[in-house]
C-alpha cells in the first residue's frame, strides 16, 4: 500500500531505461510495459532521468508506454523534481519556483492532470529544507500532485519534512552500511509510512560470498529461487511497508524481480538471510 493506494509490493524504476544507452526508445517502452504485464504497476521516473539532449527523457517514455494506464489508474507513477540533468552534470536546484516549474514540466511530459506521488529528489544544501518541503505542500493543494514525499534524506531531515506538512512516502537506499538508512526504516516503521528502497540489490556487498553461502543455496533450492529474489524478499518483510525499485534492461530480470514477490520467508529464514546479507557487506 502507499497511504490508501493499492499499488504492487515491488515498484520498476525507469532511470536504467533512459541511461542504458544501447537502448533505443522503442525497446525502452517495450521494456516498460513487459514491468506492467510482470505485476510492477508501480513505476518510479524522474526528471534527473534524463539524456543529455532531452529534459523529461523518461517521463515521457512511461507517458507513451504506458499513458492509457495511468489515466485509467491500472498504473501508479512517482515522480521526483528539485534534481536535474545538465550535459553530463546533475545539479540540485530545491528553490521553491524551480520545484513548481519541474512538476509543471512533468505534468506535461507525463500526460496527466495530476501526479500520483510526487517527492523532493534530494535536498538542496542551499535552500531550507522547509522551503522546498513546503513548495510540495502547495502543488498539493493546487491539485498538481496526489501525495508528496522526500527522497535521500535523514530520520532528522524527515523529521523536519513532516513539521512543514504531511509526508506519504520516503524513498532512499537501504544500505545496511548507514546506520541512518536504518534509522530512517525502523522511525517510518513507527509511523506506518511507506519506504520506497531503490537500488535494492545494493544491500548485498559481495554477491559471490553471499551467492555461495549454504543456507542462501539451500534456501534458493527450496523456493525455487534466485539470490537476488530472495533478497528482494527479505526486503519485503522489514517491518514497514517496503516497497523494492527495482530496474534492468532484459526482459527475463524483469519477469524475475516482479515474481521475488511471492516467495513467502518464514520469520527464522527472514533473520538468517539478513544475518547473510550483512555478512556480504564485511
Amino acid at each position: 500500500m502507499l497511504g490508501d493506494l493499492a499499488v504492487s509490493s515491488i515498484a520498476f524504476g525507469g532511470a536504467g531505461l533512459t541511461f542504458a544507452e544501447q537502448l533505443d526508445d522503442a525497446r525502452r517502452e517495450q521494456l516498460l510495459r513487459v514491468a506492467v504485464d510482470a505485476g510492477c504497476t508501480l513505476i518510479d521516473t524522474a526528471l534527473a532521468y534524463s539524456t543529455a539532449d532531452e529534459r523529461h527523457h523518461n517521463e515521457r517514455l512511461v507517458a507513451r508506454a504506458l499513458g492509457s494506464s495511468m489515466r485509467d489508474g491500472s498504473v501508479t507513477v512517482i515522480s521526483k523534481g528539485g534534481h536535474y540533468r545538465d550535459g553530463d552534470r546533475f545539479p540540485i536546484d530545491g528553490r521553491p519556483e524551480a520545484i513548481a516549474a519541474d512538476c509543471r514540466g512533468s505534468l506535461a511530459a507525463l500526460g496527466v492532470d495530476a501526479i500520483d506521488l510526487y517527492l523532493l529528489h534530494k535536498p538542496d544544501p542551499d535552500v531550507p529544507l522547509e522551503e522546498s518541503v513546503g513548495a510540495l505542500a502547495t502543488l498539493r493543494e493546487q491539485g498538481l500532485v496526489k501525495r508528496v514525499g522526500v527522497s535521500n534524506v535523514s530520520r532528522d531531515e524527515l523529521r523536519r519534512a513532516q513539521s512543514v506538512t504531511a509526508i506519504d512516502a520516503v524513498e532512499n537506499r537501504l544500505d545496511l552500511a548507514l546506520h541512518d538508512s536504518w534509522a530512517v526504516l525502523s522511525y517510518v516503521t513507527k509511523i506506518g509510512m511507506p519506504y520506497l528502497a531503490y537500488s535494492p540489490l545494493g544491500v548485498v556487498r559481495d554477491w559471490q560470498k553471499f551467492s555461495a553461502n549454504d543456507f542462501v543455496t539451500a534456501l534458493a533450492a527450496e523456493q525455487g529461487a534466485s539470490p537476488q529474489q530472495l533478497v528482494l524478499a527479505w526486503m519485503l518483510v522489514q517491518g514497514a511497508t517496503v516497497i523494492p525499485i527495482t530496474g534492468a534492461t532484459r526482459e527475463e530480470s524483469i519477469r524475475s524481480s516482479a515474481a521475488a514477490s511471492e516467495i513467502q520467508l518464514t520469520s527464522e529464514q527472514a533473520v538468517r538471510l539478513g544475518d547473510q546479507i550483512r555478512a556480504s557487506a564485511g
